[in-house]
């Protein structure tokens, strides 16, 4: 009896932690790419003319990035698979980062897994600026169709640990709702 009175609690903690997750968040749909997702309430919306959405965590002390970059791409962009993908934002970060001289980039951690059941390829980044600030970015990309989708989150690296809880909810709140529409 102790037992399921025992599950009974943990289930009942469990549901209370997802109804305040869903009370806290707002819901973005994004039907040109195909996708939804889910963020903090608090979380604001910016401006960034590269990006589908660009949010910021405004807490001053922990402020963090999240964007979600989406392209359609050509049955040959797509024929080396996410790996090649990835290598090439690699290449275009390192470049600008050696070209700055601003900071050192090393990848951390790479390969394929799931977001919400939907295979994607992981790339975590590691970059020191000026030898002082340990800046720490974790990329997803995600395909639907022939459309890229790139969930980029990026901070300090406290921030980044202060923020990884919501990053997850992000992430694992993406869900694919459809194809992506072609352009006109």
């Amino acid at each position: 009896m102790k037992k399921y009175v025992l599950i009974i609690l943990v289930l009942s903690l469990a549901m209370g932690a997802v109804t305040l997750r869903a009370e806290g968040w707002r819901k973005y749909k994004n039907s040109k790419f195909g996708f939804s997702l889910s963020y903090p309430a608090e979380w604001e919306k910016g401006d960034n003319a590269e990006a589908v959405l660009a949010l910021t965590n405004p807490d001053e002390e922990h402020t963090a990035d999240f964007t979600v970059v989406a392209d359609i791409l050509t049955d040959a962009d797509w024929e080396a698979g996410f790996e090649a993908v990835a290598d090439e934002v690699v290449a275009k970060t390192q470049a600008a980062a050696e070209e700055s001289a601003l900071a050192d980039l090393e990848v951390t951690d790479r390969g394929e897994i799931e977001v919400n059941g939907v295979p994607a390829y992981k790339l975590s980044l590691m970059s020191n600026l000026l030898g002082l600030i340990n800046y720490r970015q974790d990329m997803f990309f995600v395909r639907n169709g022939n459309c890229l989708i790139l969930l980029s989150f990026a901070a300090e690296e406290e921030a980044f640990d202060y923020n990884s809880e919501s990053f997850a909810g992000v992430r694992d709140s993406f869900k694919l709702t459809g194809k992506p529409r072609k352009n006109k």
